[in-house]
Parts: C-alpha cells; sequence; structure tokens
C-alpha cells in the first residue's frame, strides 16, 4: 500500500526505518510517497492512524481525445 507524506516539516520516521522501508538516516520530506508491504498489517496501521500520511493513489493519465475522420468530413 502506498502513503504520502502531508506533513509540513520534514521528519525522520523510526517506524519506517525499522521495517526497511526508509534508510534510518534519510529525512522524509513533504509530498513524500512510499510503499509498505500489504503483508506487514502492523505497519500499515500505525502509518494510517499517524495524521501526517494519507493513502496514495496513482493519477490516473488523461489525454486529449484522438479526432475521427468522420467529424471532420460532417464540417
Amino acid at each position: 500500500m502506498k502513503f504520502k507524506y502531508t506533513g509540513d516539516l520534514p521528519i525522520k520516521d523510526l517506524d519506517l526505518a525499522l521495517a526497511g522501508i526508509v534508510n534510518p538516516q534519510a529525512v522524509i520530506n513533504p509530498g513524500t510517497v512510499f510503499e509498505v508491504p500489504d503483508d506487514n498489517h502492523v505497519l500499515i496501521q500505525r502509518v494510517s492512524l499517524n495524521g501526517c500520511y494519507e493513502p496514495y493513489t496513482e493519477p490516473k493519465k488523461v489525454g486529449k481525445p484522438k479526432k475521427s475522420k468522420e467529424n471532420k468530413e460532417d464540417k
């Protein structure tokens, strides 16, 4: 499951470091996205209850619709 850090200040998170998700020396900056393995239910619960993290979903790519030849002939 992916999470995004939404806090205001850079932090170091010991729970994530002990789980091997980030380096113990790594600083987590606002907007950082990281993934917690789905089998680690305890860590997912801890991160979910913390107010500084929110679940992250990948934004969908939106493209322009392709113009069809029929529309050009009608005009």
